[in-house]
């Protein structure tokens, strides 16, 4: 389960590194550890994550895109829309095909992450 900090925007793994009596912000450090007495109080700091949609619909095109950025080991994708086919590039290589022309919600010429384009992976 992910939680998302209201105020400070943070998203954790719940159970990598949270307890529902405490939490250290920046670490473990003890000056920043915050305690909870009850689950209200924890629901005032925090809430549910829920991840947004992925940008491309098509499952085959993210699973591809998925995996072109993990083997390139890209922390961005950029989107090149032109007259024949429709390009990912990264700093390791690029992708290409004439079906991936227009891709709806996708800005020709844009830099994206692959959790923008493909969606988050389940953890």
């Amino acid at each position: 389960m992910k939680l998302r900090n209201k105020k400070t925007g943070e998203i954790i793994n719940a159970g990598d590194k949270f307890e529902l009596a405490s939490y250290a912000e920046n670490g473990m450090s003890i000056q920043e550890r915050h305690e909870y007495k009850s689950l209200s109080e924890l629901c005032e700091d925090w809430e549910d994550y829920k991840p947004s949609e992925p940008l491309i619909k098509d499952e085959k095109i993210r699973n591809l895109v998925r995996n072109f950025a993990k083997y390139t080991n890209a922390d961005w994708i950029q989107y090149e829309s032109e007259v024949h086919r429709g390009e990912f590039w990264t700093a390791g290589g690029f992708i290409a095909s004439n079906d991936w022309k227009n891709l709806d919600g996708l800005v020709n010429h844009r830099c994206y992450t692959a959790d923008e384009l493909c969606g988050e992976e389940e953890c």
